[in-house]
């Protein structure tokens, strides 16, 4: 692995698009040797740090350039082949300039020169090389009048996750020959009416266009018959790249100079940088690889208007899923672990919204369902889902209209079907349908409904639960005051906004503990469990502890976002009643006799 920076000295390279010679400028070695040794096809999850000390004087006379800052990576490998090594042929056009992958001497100053030995061309046909520079806004440092961002700043890149294709098996000679050469003809854009191809197309790698196909090796072996004579036999090159989504924002380190004019600004320059590149590499399948080609996590990098939770957030994003990809963002990284209570967390949360759809649209009857205390749920759900959508609409920054636009489609379908088939459950109307059409008639209560509504008269008692629960939210910060607390706040002291969305959880939270407690209350006069299906609850509340658990100091949690407050501690208690009583109690409806009382 070689690290590359430009330097202002220019030298001149012939330019095949157009006959002439281009002026370009040099580059000068950072760092040159070899960072994962004896590397297997079996091996995963390596890792490496490589501390480099860049000189800054360059990044401000190139602006916008990628370059700037490259990394060069080529696997050199071990075989008893090598020594009958003959040519190659790649999928490169022959004419095709391409960037120094190693220094010379490589390791740097290095006594052994090796660099030109025939098989090192062949070596550095199937290399590559990353830019190591991004460009974010970042905020003015010089006060005045003009507050706007700076853009176009300088960011390293200090984190490169290296994957190699887990591919041994035998190709068919032929078959092999028609795909390399096939590659060869369409490389760099090029087609066969035409025979021009564009450089910028030379860099664009992916496993599921060139495969194993881009260079191929032959070597004169012996003939093993006593005679001089060979016998050429071929073998492909392995492929391997870069995972693209590896480093997340808080890998991303911007460069410490700045282009403004005041005295600010020129104590906030240094004239080098050090970081510690954190480097792994990993094989995969090729069916992994395909899935981890797809890359369909959206861009997680953040500028200076992003909080440090929405950072951490966008992180831990980028870690979950580097496990899917098949990526550890460290040695003692346990993204698995958070991975895995993802994955329950998703499915339970599925299977409570579908039981819930089930539950209330098979539902026969009202009976033993609390009609006031389902109000309730109904009215705290409905005001946490609008104030959510208001959150989100008033702070959108219009960076990532996508997440957005799902987080809003998300809420909206995760609460307004269960809704319409609870009011469709509990309301007397019905619709029916006649020979004219839909008609809405109104249904008499049963004897059964009529007794379980009669069980469950009272409206001063809820009030009074509900503004005792509201009162001691709001007077101790019951939704910010915690047991276990994040390392990060999502809350911003100063957010208008953030103040409203609080207030309003702690409504919504009071409405839904308070008709969560009517039909507890119900449940125990009546003898019936009711409001959805026992199993559904019991996997509430174990979704809700797995939760909690995870917020416990550990290794392997998210500690800087996940948390466990007293509201939540008191719904947990709910929680923790129901759950009982949906292993007491029974949920069969008893048969309704017809007979007023």
């Amino acid at each position: 692995m070689t690290v590359w920076e430009k330097s202002l000295v220019l030298m001149t390279h012939r330019n095949f698009l157009d006959g002439y010679h281009d002026a370009i400028s040099s580059e000068k070695v950072v760092f040159s040797d070899a960072v994962f040794r004896d590397v297997r096809m079996s091996d995963t999850n390596l890792h490496a740090e490589v501390p480099l000390q860049i000189p800054t004087e360059i990044f401000h006379e190139m602006q916008g350039n990628n370059n700037v800052l490259r990394a060069s990576f080529v696997v050199i490998p071990k075989s008893p082949l090598l020594p009958y090594y003959k040519h190659f042929t790649s999928w490169y056009p022959h004419d095709f300039f391409r960037p120094q992958l190693k220094s010379f001497p490589f390791p740097l100053n290095s006594t052994e020169h090796t660099y030109h030995r025939p098989i090192e061309q062949a070596f550095d046909s199937f290399g590559f090389t990353i830019p190591m520079v991004e460009y974010h806004s970042v905020a003015p440092i010089c006060l005045s009048d003009d507050t706007s961002e700076i853009a176009n700043h300088p960011h390293v890149i200090t984190r490169t996750h290296l994957r190699m294709v887990r591919e041994t098996r035998l190709f068919n000679a032929s078959l092999y020959t028609g795909l390399h050469e096939s590659l060869q003809s369409t490389a760099c854009g090029h087609y066969p009416e035409s025979e021009a191809w564009h450089v910028t197309r030379c860099h664009e790698r992916r496993y599921i266009h060139n495969v194993n196909y881009e260079t191929r090796l032959w070597f004169a072996l012996p003939s093993g018959d006593g005679n001089e004579t060979t016998r050429e036999e071929s073998a492909y090159a392995p492929f391997m790249d870069v995972l693209q989504s590896s480093a997340g924002p808080r890998d991303v380190v911007p460069v410490p100079i700045n282009r403004e004019t005041c005295a600010e600004a020129v104590r906030s320059s240094q004239e080098t940088m050090n970081i510690t590149w954190r480097l792994s590499f990993g094989t995969l399948s090729p069916r992994r690889f395909l899935l981890s080609d797809l890359d369909i996590l959206p861009s997680q990098r953040s500028d200076h208007t992003d909080s440090d939770f929405s950072r951490a957030m966008k992180q831990e994003t980028t870690e979950l899923f580097g496990v899917v990809y098949g990526h550890r963002h460290g040695p003692e990284s346990s993204a698995g672990f958070r991975l895995l209570r993802f994955t329950i967390s998703l499915i339970s949360n599925s299977l409570l919204f579908f039981l819930a759809c089930i539950y209330w649209f098979t539902r026969p009857t009202s009976a033993f369902i609390s009609i006031p205390g389902t109000l309730l749920i109904v009215s705290g759900e409905l005001c946490a889902c609008v104030f959510g959508i208001y959150y989100i609409l008033t702070q959108s920054t219009g960076k990532d209209p996508g997440v957005d636009v799902s987080f809003i489609v998300y809420s909206l379908i995760g609460n307004l079907p269960s809704t319409i088939l609870i009011l469709r459950a509990i309301s007397p109307l019905k619709l029916a349908w006649t020979f004219t059409g839909p008609r809405i008639r109104w249904v008499k209560r049963t004897h059964q409904e009529r007794a379980s509504a009669r069980l469950d008269a009272g409206w001063l008692w809820r009030v009074s639960l509900f503004a005792a629960l509201t009162l001691v939210y709001w007077a101790f910060d019951f939704q910010h005051t915690y047991i276990f607390e994040p390392a990060l706040f999502a809350r911003n002291e100063n957010d208008t906004t953030g103040r409203l969305s609080d207030n309003a959880a702690t409504v919504a939270d009071a409405l839904i503990i308070t008709g969560t407690v009517s039909q507890l209350a119900l449940n125990h006069r009546s003898g019936v469990f009711a409001g959805r299906y026992r199993v559904a609850q019991i996997l509430a509340l174990l979704s809700e502890l797995l939760k909690q658990i995870s917020a416990v100091p550990q290794p392997g949690t998210q500690r800087s976002t996940l948390s466990l407050s007293y509201a939540e501690l008191v719904w947990n208690a709910v929680l923790v009643v129901g759950a009982w009583q949906a292993c007491v109690m029974s949920s069969r409806i008893p048969e309704d006799d017809g007979m007023d009382e």
